[in-house]
């Protein structure tokens, strides 16, 4: 086992993440399917193994380091972790993958 944090660098991102489609509004409860699209990016010159994405909800933008432990729940909370919306991912130098 090791520990290890992530820093967000805007500057010159090796990975990104984006969200592709979404819907504009959503209820609690609301199935998003696959509408709700994430493509996930690697920029670097190296491959990139088991790399955790993680969907959460948050209140505002930011993307705080070091990254806080998520958990999904029923009920809304800063940062909660939607249902399904942690993905472990592989991608070789340059290649990108679109997540639903």
């Amino acid at each position: 086992m090791a520990n290890f944090k992530v820093i967000c660098d805007q500057t010159a991102p090796d990975l990104t993440v984006n969200i592709r489609h979404s819907h504009k509004a959503v209820r609690p409860g609301h199935e998003l399917g696959s509408s709700f699209k994430v493509k996930v990016a690697n920029h670097g010159k190296f491959d990139l193994k088991d790399v955790t994405v993680d969907i959460v909800l948050k209140k505002d933008s930011s993307c705080p380091v070091p990254i806080p432990h998520t958990v999904d729940s029923p009920f809304f909370s800063d940062g909660v972790l939607l249902k399904g919306g942690r993905e472990r991912v592989s991608l070789k130098a340059g290649q990108n993958l679109e997540i639903k």
